[in-house]
Parts: C-alpha cells; sequence; structure tokens
C-alpha cells in the first residue's frame, strides 16, 4: 500500500505524546544539523512524522540551531513537546515591513532529556516562513481524485 506524507499545517503535540522514536535524521538520511531544511523522526512501530518547509518562492526557513543530544531522543519516548514562535504574535500587515523574519522552537523531552531545534525562516513579508508538520501515513487510493489536504505527493514505496 503507497504511503504519503500529509502535511498538518502546524505542530501537533498531541500526535507526539507517547511516541517512541526509534530515529531522527535529515532528508539525507543522516543527522540533522545547522542549515538542514527537513527533520524526521521514525517510530518503533514504522510511524514517521516530520518538521520542513513547503518553498514557494522567495523565503528561506532551516534549522538555525539544536540544543541538547538527539541522542537523547533515540530510544526514548516523547512525553513533552512544545512549539514557541514569533509567528503567534500578531504581526503587521506585510506592506508594512517588507522584509520579515519567523523564529520558532520545538522542544522535545524524553526520560533522557531535553532536545530544543531552533528553526529560523526569512523572506520579503509575502512568503510564508512557518516550519510546517507532517505525518507519514498509508493511504488506499481507489481512483485519481487525491483530496485536497494531501499537499505533498511524495511517494514512499518502503
Amino acid at each position: 500500500m503507497p504511503k504519503i506524507w500529509r502535511d498538518n499545517a502546524r505542530f501537533n503535540t498531541s500526535t507526539l505524546f507517547g511516541f517512541f522514536i526509534k530515529s531522527v535524521t535529515n532528508q539525507h538520511g543522516r543527522t540533522p544539523v545547522k542549515g538542514d531544511d527537513e527533520i524526521i523522526f521514525e517510530g518503533d512501530c514504522g510511524r514517521k512524522w516530520k518538521l520542513h518547509h513547503e518553498y514557494d518562492c522567495c523565503e528561506s526557513v532551516s534549522i538555525e540551531d539544536i540544543v541538547g543530544e538527539i541522542s537523547d531522543l533515540v530510544g526514548a519516548m516523547i512525553f513533552h513537546a512544545e512549539e514557541v514562535s514569533n509567528d503567534m504574535i500578531c504581526k503587521p500587515a506585510p506592506s508594512e515591513f517588507p522584509e520579515s523574519e519567523t523564529w520558532t522552537y520545538y522542544k522535545l523531552r524524553t526520560n533522557k532529556g531535553w532536545v530544543e531545534f531552533r528553526w529560523y525562516g526569512s523572506s520579503n513579508g509575502y512568503y510564508s516562513e512557518i516550519v510546517d508538520f507532517a505525518v507519514r501515513e498509508q493511504v488506499v487510493i481507489d481512483h485519481v481524485d487525491i483530496p485536497e489536504n494531501y499537499i505533498e505527493y511524495e511517494w514512499i514505496n518502503k
């Protein structure tokens, strides 16, 4: 059965609570580092979720810093997940500020410790700078119409 990434648009802490992490990688299968634009978390049950950015045109969004040891996530269960961002604060309309920036912190806590991923996004103020949250799910497609909420069509046959 094919698997696709389903974007949820915003970070969903209830999806993560109790999630047992098997691995944490970037889009190339390596340990995430500053400058990466995707983090993939795989659970022991085969379920995956990722933090990434859906690029449109003229914006830049990537990991600015990682505080803590990623090894504190691997082999442990998440019992606290939090998103903090200046995007959650009302900002002036883009026309008032031609340059825009958004920082977003993702804080994950396991029984082994805390890890914090700090993302930084910038644009001319017109394009989104948010970090997207997606879950990889198995779906049955019995016709060619794909629901609107399936934004990313990355087919994975693993």
